[in-house]
C-alpha cells in the first residue's frame, strides 16, 4: 500500500479522521503542524493502524524517521522533505527500511547514521552529502567498522562538489554496490569504485535537464567514465549523456564489460576535419585521382593526416562498441540546442518566414558512416534504440539501408524526428532520411528523449 503523507489523504483513507482534524486545528504552541514542522504523536497513531501500508511519501509533514520506523514496522519505502531522523538513531536499529528518498543535502553525520542503522537499506537518494563537518574522516567509527550492504546511491546533483570525500571515505564501505548515480565522475572517484565496488552493475549520470546545453560548462572538466568501462567487468548500464567522455582514453585499453546492455554516452575528441578542411580535403583527393602531378603543401599533408587520425579513431570505436553483443541501447545523443534562444538572438528571414540558428550539432563527435565503421556494429542484433541527437552524424540513405537490414529489433530511433522547436527552419536532409527509414521499417518510431521521456 502506498500512501501520501498529505492531510487531505489521511481523511479520505483512514476512520480516526475526526481526530486528526482536532490534531490540525492545534496551535504551534499547542503542539500543531506547521509547513515543515515535526508531526505530532497523533499522526503517528494513525500511520501504525495502516497494517498494509509499505511505502509512503511525505509532502506535508516533516516525519521523524525513528518514530515512524517504530510505530509502523512494514513501512519498506520512505520519501522525505528534509532529513530528520529523531534521537534514537544513535542507538537503535531498524530491519525493515529498503529505499530512502531524501530531497535535501543530508549532513555527513546524519548519512552515516543512517547507513549505520538501516542495515538492510538497499537504495539510497538524496541531493548530496553535506561535508561541512568533518565526520568522514571517523566513517569507520560512525558505522562501527561495519561495511554497510547498500545497493544504491543516487545523487541528484548535477555536479560534485565533494572533493574526493566519497572516493576516500564513503566508498570503502559500500562493497555491495551495484548502482551510483552521479554528476561529474573525477578520476579518484572512478578508481575507488574499481577498487571497493567491483560488482558495480549501473552506473548514471545525474539529469534532469531540458537540454545538454545547460551542462556544457561541467564537460569540459576531465571525465574518466572510461576506466569504468576498463575495468568494471559487471557493467550492464551507462545512462550518462551529461559525461564527455574522450575518444582517446577510451580506446586506451579495451573494454571488459561485456554484458553491456545500455550505452548512453557523449564520445567526444573525434579528429574531425573543419569545413575548410574538409574542403581542401575534397580537393586534394581529387587530384590525386587524376593522377595530377602537383606537390603536397605541409598543410595538405596535415589535413591528410587529422583525416587518417579521424577514421583511425572512429574505425576503433566501432570496433569496440561492435563487441558489445548484448546492446539494446546505444545512444550517443541527447537534445542540444540552448532552448531559450528562440526569445534571445536575432531572427533571419526565408521567403517571408522568420527562422533562428538554435546552435549547430556538437564538431567534435563520431559520424556514424559506413566509411566510418558503422558496418562493424552488425553483430548488435539484440539493439532496440539508436540515437544520435546533436553529434554530427552524416548518415545518408545508404546507412539507412543498412540499418534496416541489420538491426531486426529495432523500434526507436533519436535524431530524425520531426523537429517542434518553434521557429526552426525545415531540415530537408532530415525529413528525406526519416521518410526513407519509415519505407524501410515502418514499425521504427522516430521520437526524441526529450519529449517522451524513457528511463534506460
Amino acid at each position: 500500500m502506498y500512501l501520501s503523507l498529505r492531510t487531505s489523504v489521511l481523511n479520505k483513507t483512514v476512520k480516526e479522521s475526526q481526530a486528526l482534524s482536532q490534531i490540525m486545528s492545534l496551535t504551534p504552541e499547542e503542539g500543531g503542524r506547521t509547513e515543515g514542522g515535526v508531526v505530532v504523536e497523533g499522526v503517528y497513531d494513525i500511520l501504525s493502524s495502516l497494517k498494509e501500508m509499505n511505502h509512503l511519501g511525505s509532502t506535508e509533514y516533516a516525519i521523524l524517521l525513528d518514530r515512524l520506523l517504530e510505530r509502523v514496522p512494514t513501512i519498506r519505502h520512505v520519501q522525505m522533505d528534509s532529513a530528520r531522523i529523531g534521537e534514537d538513531f544513535t542507538t537503535k536499529t531498524y530491519h525493515g527500511l529498503q529505499t530512502l528518498v531524501v530531497k535535501a543535502f543530508v549532513d555527513i553525520r546524519v548519512f552515516l547514521k543512517l547507513l549505520h542503522s538501516l542495515p538492510n537499506l538497499e537504495h539510497f537518494r538524496l541531493i548530496a552529502i553535506d561535508y561541512h563537518h568533518d565526520e568522514h574522516r571517523h566513517a569507520a567509527t560512525h558505522l562501527n567498522n561495519t561495511p554497510s550492504r547498500l545497493k544504491g546511491l543516487h545523487f541528484n546533483i548535477g555536479t560534485s562538489f565533494d572533493f574526493g570525500k566519497l572516493a576516500e571515505y564513503i566508498l570503502p564501505w559500500l562493497p555491495d554496490l551495484l548502482e551510483l548515480t552521479l554528476g561529474l565522475l573525477d578520476a579518484t572517484t572512478a578508481k575507488a569504485l574499481t577498487t571497493y565496488c567491483k560488482g558495480l552493475q549501473v552506473f548514471r549520470g545525474a539529469r534532469d535537464l531540458e537540454s545538454t546545453f545547460s551542462s556544457d560548462y561541467a564537460r569540459e572538466k576531465p571525465n574518466y567514465l572510461e576506466v569504468l568501462l576498463q575495468e568494471c567487468r559487471h557493467l550492464r548500464i551507462v545512462d550518462a549523456i551529461c559525461h564527455r567522455v574522450d575518444a582517446d582514453r577510451l580506446l586506451a585499453l579495451p573494454w571488459v564489460c561485456h554484458d553491456l546492455e545500455v550505452f548512453h554516452v557523449h564520445i567526444a575528441g573525434i579528429h574531425r576535419l573543419n569545413k575548410a578542411e574538409q574542403k581542401d580535403f575534397v580537393s586534394i583527393t581529387s587530384r590525386r585521382e587524376g593522377q595530377e602531378v602537383q606537390r603536397l603543401t605541409d598543410r595538405d599533408l596535415g589535413i591528410l593526416d587529422k583525416y587518417k587520425r579521424c577514421q583511425d579513431q572512429q574505425q576503433k570505436i566501432h570496433a569496440q562498441l561492435g563487441l558489445m553483443t548484448h546492446l539494446r541501447v546505444l545512444d550517443l545523443g541527447f537534445e542540444w540546442r540552448n532552448l531559450d534562444l528562440v526569445s534571445l538572438v536575432a531572427h533571419y528571414e526565408i521567403d517571408g518566414k522568420k527562422y533562428v540558428i538554435y546552435t549547430n550539432p556538437y564538431t567534435d563527435t563520431m559520424d556514424l558512416t559506413l566509411e566510418s565503421g558503422l558496418g562493424q556494429l552488425a553483430d548488435l542484433v539484440n539493439l532496440e534504440v539508436f540515437g544520435f541527437e546533436g553529434i554530427h552524424h552524416r548518415l545518408g540513405a545508404k546507412e539507412m539501408e543498412w540499418i534496416a537490414v541489420h538491426w531486426p529489433r529495432l523500434r526507436v530511433m533519436r535524431g530524425l524526428q520531426e523537429d517542434s522547436l518553434p521557429m526552426l527552419q525545415p531540415d530537408a536532409n532530415r525529413t528525406g532520411l526519416r521518410k526513407r527509414m519509415q519505407a524501410l521499417r515502418p514499425n521504427v518510431r522516430h521520437r526524441s528523449l526529450l519529449q517522451v521521456p524513457e528511463s534506460y
